[in-house]
């Protein structure tokens, strides 16, 4: 499986990326026209004159594409003059499709919560900023949010509420939820929504959440802001309470555990002569215990398809993607390097690992990661320096290549934590002696073994000591 991906991902690599083209000039000036002579109130009056200029292409894509000829100096004269204004005009736009995601789903929620299933969830996790009022949106913007719960089915069919009741909001009928770029996902089916494939994946997004709304059985919430308290803590609690409530009512003890409100009762756990009490904390015990782990770190297993995850993110959301401006492209494709830089750490023995890489120890790669943060922190006036002194008057070609040495920084990233995680299985399973060393003549099959307690061969970077050529690895 993970050679496959790696095949798929390199075949994609040398693809160029496509642009705006002459043929799609008269329409877009149209849609310019339009967002000018819109009147700010219904986003779904705009949104199908949009449809009806640009058929069979999700609206908002067509908005970026027309931003990205203005930046192009491709537009009309008349629309190039009045640009400014429809700026204006696409925040307002994208305000109110903020304004509709906000009530459609706690419209949604209402339906659910203090019912029997509704027990069973814990939150809705935001990423990014983008329902804090005071952060602004443009057609940059995306939405997406996911549904935390025990139960999975319920998660599905909450997912599923909550994007129709966004679309009935809007008065959206006959579009899609990715016509406004929002993207719904259910926990335990995060792979169908097609945004993380990869547990890695996964595992990345929540820790990197920006907003947690809680939700309470009693119908109540609570908002957690990345910058205030432990977000994966009260998550993680969030989720053992929800699992707790679905398990207890499935196996009639709810009411014995639960008050009116769906909190647990104080007295329940009260009884330590052997009686009711006891009888519940054992027979909940693999609960409470096991969702006291945080799950949030990166793991070792996870780490290679988590790289994976941002290779093929950087080809889906920013390679294969026309209507990028330079400095777009630039910042969104650098970000995946850092992340995939932490996640491939989480084993032990791979920051070695990559310090004798000779792909990852390269100064021409090494360097990128040192351009990825400074492109993380710079304002638009700082990036668009960066873009001229490393890709001059003429960027496209240059960010063509330099998508390409990421895709491949990437996927080396993922063979060495994938490396790693071998070596750790295989020395562990391992009989061991009374020293605590392996008993047999063991040997790394690859990567770290400075990690697990063997040596490096100095000809053979990331290659055991006695690796051979043509040896397996």
């Amino acid at each position: 499986m993970l050679f496959t991906v790696l095949c798929f991902l390199s075949l994609h690599a040398g693809q160029p990326v496509a642009g705006v083209t002459p043929q799609d000039l008269p329409a877009l000036n149209e849609v310019g026209r339009a967002v000018l002579n819109w009147d700010g109130q219904s986003p779904v009056t705009l949104s199908e004159r949009i449809r009806q200029l640009v058929p069979n292409v999700p609206v908002i894509d067509t908005l970026r594409a027309l931003n990205l000829a203005q930046q192009r100096g491709q537009l009309a004269e008349d629309i190039r003059q009045q640009f400014a204004q429809i700026e204006v005009k696409q925040r307002t736009y994208q305000g109110k499709v903020r304004q509709a995601i906000l009530e459609g789903r706690q419209r949604a929620l209402r339906s659910w919560v203090g019912t029997p299933q509704g027990r069973s969830l814990s939150a809705i996790g935001d990423s990014g900023s983008w329902p804090d009022s005071n952060q602004p949106v443009n057609v940059g913007s995306d939405f997406d949010f996911t549904i935390f719960g025990a139960d999975v089915e319920v998660n599905r069919q909450v997912r599923d509420a909550c994007g129709a009741a966004i679309l009935e909001t809007l008065g959206a009928q006959g579009f899609q939820l990715r016509d406004f770029d929002v993207v719904v996902t259910a926990e335990g089916a995060e792979v169908e929504s097609h945004v993380f494939e990869t547990q890695g994946g996964i595992d990345w997004a929540r820790r990197n959440l920006k907003r947690i709304e809680l939700i309470y059985p009693d119908g109540k919430t609570r908002t957690i802001e990345l910058w205030r308290g432990d977000p994966a803590g009260e998550l993680a609690y969030a989720s053992m309470m929800a699992r707790l409530r679905h398990e207890a009512a499935r196996n009639g003890d709810y009411d014995r555990m639960f008050d009116a409100r769906g909190f647990l009762r104080e007295s329940v756990f009260n009884d330590t002569g052997g009686g009711q009490g006891q009888t519940l904390w054992e027979r909940y015990r693999p609960i409470l215990e096991g969702l006291g782990v945080d799950y949030f770190r990166s793991q070792t297993s996870t780490a290679p398809g988590g790289c994976l995850d941002m290779a093929r993110h950087l080809r889906l959301e920013v390679l294969d993607v026309p209507h990028l401006n330079a400095r777009t492209r630039l910042k969104r494709m650098l970000k995946y390097l850092p992340r995939a830089h932490t996640l491939a750490q989480a084993a032990p023995g791979v920051r070695q690992l990559i310090a004798d890489d000779p792909l990852l120890s390269d100064p021409a790669y090494t360097s990128l990661l040192s351009l990825a943060r400074a492109v993380e922190k710079a304002t638009p006036a700082e990036l668009d320096i960066l873009l001229r002194q490393h890709f001059g008057n003429y960027p496209d070609a240059g960010l063509q290549e330099l998508g390409n040495r990421l895709t491949e920084m990437i996927l080396r990233y993922s063979e060495v934590a994938y490396q790693a995680e071998i070596d750790r299985i295989t020395w562990r399973s391992q009989p061991r002696n009374a020293a605590g060393k392996p008993s047999t003549g063991w040997k790394m099959i690859f990567g770290s073994s400075r990690a697990w307690g063997g040596q490096l061969c100095r000809a053979c970077p990331g290659r055991p000591a006695n690796h051979r050529k043509g040896t397996p690895g």
